[in-house]
């Protein structure tokens, strides 16, 4: 999948089932319809993280994905 490095578009999708419940969120690619679903809103900023740290390389964002990769938990 090709994508630009300088611009990236989703469509964003939050909900939860009830208030006991955590947020779920899915992203759809607006380019090629790709869907990722995420458990939780924490695996959700990781992947944004990620597609930021991919284009730009940068230490920082790389730390801060590896860092809440670690301390994302099962509750």
């Amino acid at each position: 999948m090709s994508h630009s490095s300088h611009y990236h578009s989703y469509l964003l999708r939050m909900w939860r089932d009830d208030a006991d419940q955590p947020w779920r969120a899915s992203l759809q690619d607006t380019a090629t319809n790709e869907k990722q679903i995420f458990a939780d809103p924490l695996t959700l900023f990781v992947f944004l993280i990620e597609q930021l740290r991919l284009d730009e390389e940068t230490d920082e964002l790389a730390r801060l994905a590896a860092w809440l990769k670690v301390h994302i938990t099962d509750d």
